[in-house]
């Protein structure tokens, strides 16, 4: 089963708008290189490279993060730790 966590979160680039989701998997997931390059082809709606869409960690500013597992338990759903 596949493990991991969530929590609500910000875009990385302006607006920075509270819109996102973001899930963090407990192993890392694979992906081919014909996938990699598709992903790399991938331009903003004014024709601009989609790079150096990242920023520095933010704080977790109240928000909960939440697993899909309980620790050292089988998978569960929800479970904030």
């Amino acid at each position: 089963s596949l493990h991991y966590w969530s929590y609500p979160g910000s875009l990385t680039t302006p607006p920075l708008s509270e819109s996102v989701t973001w899930v963090v998997f407990e192993n890392p997931m694979s992906v081919s290189s014909e996938q990699v390059a598709a992903f790399r082809e991938i331009q903003a709606s004014d024709g601009s490279c989609v790079c150096q869409n990242f920023r520095p960690t933010q704080d977790l500013n109240g928000r909960v993060v939440k697993a899909s597992f309980k620790h050292g338990h089988e998978c569960g759903h929800g479970h904030s730790h």
